[in-house]
């Protein structure tokens, strides 16, 4: 006789982060009795988080400009003025009604040719 195995319970993705929400107040009620290896873990990982978020949210998007500034101001030293054209790339072409799409004159000259012949 085998050993019979759990079932297997299939959870989305929105599944996982409520059950992992729901885990929080039991963790929280945790913290005070965890031992000091795990309390320091604990500590770093969320010092990493709020530093990581704080780098998004400010530091790293100063940088972005002040990045973008440079390279303006570089250009500009370089005698760079204007660097787009005056017609955007693939619009060189004005617009002429069927963009050879249209079939409808080869198929009425191939009929003229057609009638002519018989």
């Amino acid at each position: 006789m085998a050993i019979p195995k759990k079932p297997v319970v299939k959870s989305s993705p929105i599944g996982k982060v409520w059950k992992a929400l729901q885990t929080i107040p039991l963790v929280v009620k945790e913290i005070p009795t965890l031992p000091k290896g795990k309390l320091l873990k604990l500590t770093c990982m969320f010092m990493g988080v709020s530093s990581l978020m704080y780098w998004i949210s400010g530091p790293s998007n100063y940088f972005y400009i002040e990045k973008k500034s440079r390279e303006a101001k570089l250009l500009n030293e370089l005698g760079v003025r204007n660097i787009s054209t005056a017609n955007f790339p693939g619009t060189e072409r004005t617009f002429r009604d069927n963009y050879g799409l249209d079939y409808m004159d080869t198929f009425k000259a191939m009929k003229s040719e057609a009638e002519s012949d018989k």
